[in-house]
């Protein structure tokens, strides 16, 4: 989930599609005119939360599960 001052967004992603395929595992937010990205929560498959604060725009962010 992506928390910025005026809006709230969710994205979910799996890199599972089918029996021989597979997708990115990146997601995309656009936040329009915002200035400033609260905070991030990252919740991984071992049900692990991790939280981003004060996060850059315009940036591309590389995470990794823990």
């Amino acid at each position: 989930m992506l928390y910025t001052p005026g809006n709230v967004q969710y994205s979910e992603t799996s890199s599972i599609r089918g029996m021989y395929s597979s997708s990115e595992s990146e997601i995309h937010f656009g936040i329009g005119k915002e200035k400033k990205i609260d905070s991030i929560e990252i919740y991984w498959p071992d049900q692990k939360k991790q939280v981003l604060y004060s996060q850059r725009i315009n940036y591309t962010q590389f995470n990794k599960a823990k």
